[in-house]
């Protein structure tokens, strides 16, 4: 499974996925784990098809700062996704 393989590999940090129906609605979580290297790796879920009605997931890579950010957005009403699982900024070194 994808988990299994990321963790041998210390080239991956991050792994984005979607379309898992939780009760037919939204679902969104983010996880962590090491890999075989002893660094952390990011799991990613939104599904935003089961019900999610427009709803979009996006990150902002910011080298600068040494930061990723996970922001949930809706175009059709210029929304943002404020919940803990919507909206969350983590540390990544960037070389």
């Amino acid at each position: 499974d994808f988990k299994t393989l990321a963790a041998q590999s210390s080239n991956v940090f991050m792994i984005v996925s979607g379309h898992h129906c939780i009760d037919g609605g939204i679902g969104e979580w983010h996880n962590q784990f090491k890999n075989k290297a002893g660094l952390v790796v990011h799991e990613l879920m939104s599904d935003y098809q089961c019900g999610g009605n427009g709803w979009l997931r996006y990150y902002t890579f910011k080298p600068a700062e040494n930061t990723i950010k996970a922001i949930t957005y809706k175009p059709l009403t210029n929304e943002y996704k404020e919940a803990v699982s919507s909206s969350f900024t983590w540390p990544y070194l960037m070389k």
